[in-house]
């Protein structure tokens, strides 16, 4: 099954960064061009703490990063 028929293709992003920090401080510059009141640098530290107590990863190269706002 291909991702696009479950999520809009306008959601999916296709990183580069090969560490996770990278990977999220690249999916929270997507966030804040679109939330510009968005603090990307408490939240970044939330989405580690998050991940640091149990993955976000599902498989296959997807993951679904999350964190209270």
């Amino acid at each position: 099954m291909r991702l696009e028929k479950i999520i809009a293709r306008s959601r999916i992003i296709d990183l580069h960064s090969v560490t996770l920090q990278g990977a999220l401080e690249e999916l929270l510059a997507v966030c804040v061009d679109k939330f510009p009141d968005l603090k990307p640098d408490a939240l970044l530290r939330g989405l580690l703490a998050r991940e640091s107590t149990m993955t976000t990863y599902l498989g296959f190269g997807v993951s679904l990063p999350h964190v209270r706002v």
